[in-house]
């Protein structure tokens, strides 16, 4: 026969919706009682249901009594999502995502809004945030939950963020039906952290000669931006002046910096036995009261040239000076092998042309393989010259070192030369 269920609207009967014959359930129900065979099981699934209705049961042998179908109207909260929008002096983009377990966090001025889709037509709900102690009913905010104009399904809620504590949120059907559930979690204020800053070179307590510059480096960084550094100079027990640092960024990323400062002795009118004092300042970017770090104090202790000869011989002896020159010869003696290597690998490549100098696809491939060592040698020698160089306008601490320092700064051209013959 089969059945179908017939749904009674306002006195007019719908089309009956067949019912499936549950095979299955007929079974288990005949085992249950000890019987071959057992009574017809039909079933039918309501996907949605929003309103009552009345209905019953036709099949051929009859029909049923009239039943009622209530629907329930307690709102469900089918998808949840919460967006921050940061405070404007971060220049950080909103960032969304579901809302789960996991807690709301965010700098102080950071805007929370949470947006929830249901599944039946909302009349509204609350939000309430509460502090650490929230037994406290004085420490409560209550924030209304309001319907979208367009889709009665959705509705939103905002606040500030201000202190960490907790959420709890609920919702109510549109005949003021609690929701069957709430969403509840936790709130947490991320502190701005203070800015950092640090003197990266030289060392905390330095010697220099009368009328030497102090080079300085500084670098900067702070979890959200940095809005300027300066460095404090002054002489001896007199004031601190400050001058402002240019800052360098890292692709206009102002989390992170550094600075280059020179100490000209000669404009503080510093002589041996005066000491220089100085110390960085780094500020963040908080918006009305911007949070400030300070370095420790550094110290150039100003000393005449004679005595700084002094100082650097007793600390650079004349062993280091061989070790020195043992590690050169040995980064030339690498270049020469490669240098020589290079030199035959292209003598080869010639013997190997034509009487029209053509080259088949193997020797051109030996010739591109060829030319990237040929690229790194260049390198490499170049590299090498320079620190020559670099090293030959050092000033001499013994005598003997002028020859020495010759015969480096020969070295650092005829490496030159190799270079650009090697690229040529």
């Amino acid at each position: 026969g089969g059945a179908s269920v017939v749904f009674v609207d306002d006195g007019q009967k719908s089309p009956g919706l067949a019912m499936y014959r549950d095979v299955v359930s007929e079974k288990n129900t005949a085992v249950e009682a000890g019987q071959e065979e057992a009574a017809e099981h039909y079933t039918m699934r309501v996907d949605r249901v929003e309103d009552d209705r009345a209905f019953y049961i036709d099949t051929p042998g009859g029909r049923s009594k009239l039943y009622r179908l209530i629907a329930d109207r307690a709102p469900l909260i089918e998808d949840a999502r919460v967006t921050l929008k940061h405070p404007a002096y971060t220049g950080w983009a909103d960032t969304s995502r579901a809302l789960t377990g996991r807690a709301i966090r965010g700098l102080a001025g950071t805007r929370v809004e949470i947006t929830i889709n249901s599944n039946v037509p909302l009349g509204g709900g609350e939000l309430r945030l509460t502090g650490a102690d929230d037994d406290d009913p004085s420490d409560m905010q209550i924030e209304p939950v309001v319907p979208n104009a367009v889709d009665d399904h959705v509705a939103g809620v905002g606040f500030t963020l201000e202190r960490s504590g907790r959420f709890e949120l609920s919702l109510a059907g549109l005949d003021g039906v609690p929701g069957a559930e709430s969403v509840v979690g936790e709130l947490r204020v991320v502190p701005d952290r203070l800015p950092k800053v640090d003197v990266l070179s030289p060392d905390r307590q330095l010697v220099v000669p009368e009328g030497w510059p102090v080079d300085v480096a500084i670098g900067v960084g702070d979890d959200i931006g940095v809005s300027k550094a300066q460095v404090h100079v002054g002489l001896n027990d007199q004031p601190t002046h400050e001058a402002p640092l240019e800052l360098s960024y890292r692709k206009g990323d102002r989390t992170a910096g550094h600075a280059d400062h020179t100490i000209e002795l000669k404009g503080l009118n510093a002589t041996a036995g005066d000491v220089v004092k100085y110390y960085a300042v780094a500020a963040d970017n908080h918006p009305g009261s911007p949070q400030v770090t300070e370095t420790p104090v550094h110290y150039a202790h100003v000393i005449t040239m004679q005595q700084y000869m002094d100082l650097a011989r007793s600390r650079y002896r004349v062993e280091d000076l061989q070790r020195e020159f043992e590690e050169i010869r040995n980064r030339l003696a690498e270049l020469e092998a490669q240098r020589e290597a290079l030199l035959e690998a292209v003598a080869d490549i010639e013997s190997q042309a034509d009487e029209d100098g053509a080259l088949s696809d193997a020797q051109q491939a030996a010739i591109d393989k060829l030319r990237a060592s040929l690229n790194r040698y260049a390198q490499q020698a170049e590299n090498l010259a320079q620190d020559l160089a670099e090293r030959s306008a050092q000033a001499s601490l013994y005598e003997f070192e002028e020859p020495y320092k010759q015969m480096l700064n020969q070295l650092s051209e005829q490496l030159r030369a190799q270079a650009e013959q090697a690229e040529s």
